[in-house]
């Protein structure tokens, strides 16, 4: 809120009040309008379509946040991080294969993102395809360092969804609460 008080005419601020005004206010309106102000500061700030896009996604306005992605791509065609967001609107929307070649796009790109491995092993579990749903996420866990708890679990729902309990419980371990809870219930009480 400083930058926009110290300069008002600055896109950067005006996005990133947009991600406050999304994300810890709840106030997606006002999120929208900072993020118009934004673009209509700087037309070519691929950042503010990217990040408007994922709040349009997470309203559930997946035609609206399709918009803003592609706003994003065609100002960053090659971004790993715009691909990922693209893929994750195509994801919830229900458009796996979309999201598929998004994922498949995007890793191309640059495979060290362990993200558009977890978006590709996500959608190989949604579409049904387990084996390769554990083999993408196996990597995307790796590449994580380790570190990512949703990456972790994700690997442990894959596991568990293809029948082996007691590999699933051992990544447990690692799972934060929220999808510990889900894995827990797909796993069954022992």
């Amino acid at each position: 809120m400083a930058a926009v008080a110290f300069d008002g005419g600055m896109a950067e601020g005006h996005c990133s009040l947009g991600l406050v005004r999304a994300f810890f206010d709840w106030d997606w309106p006002a999120a929208s309008a900072e993020f118009d102000q934004a673009w209509a500061l700087d037309p070519a700030y691929w950042v503010t379509p990217f990040w408007h896009g994922l709040v349009l996604c997470a309203t559930g306005r997946f035609d609206e946040a399709e918009e803003q992605i592609a706003r994003g791509l065609a100002l960053e065609p090659q971004s790993p991080v715009v691909m990922h967001g693209a893929a994750l609107n195509a994801t919830m929307a229900g458009r796996y294969g979309l999201a598929l070649a998004r994922c498949r796009r995007g890793c191309r790109t640059i495979r060290i993102i362990f993200c558009c491995g977890f978006r590709w092993g996500w959608c190989m579990g949604l579409t049904g395809r387990g084996a390769e749903a554990i083999e993408e996420l196996e990597k995307a866990v790796e590449l994580s360092g380790r570190r990512v708890s949703f990456v972790a679990c994700s690997l442990a729902h894959a596991v568990a969804a293809a029948g082996h309990r007691e590999t699933a419980w051992r990544c447990c371990g690692r799972c934060w609460p929220m999808r510990g809870a889900r894995l827990w219930i797909r796993l069954g009480s022992r």
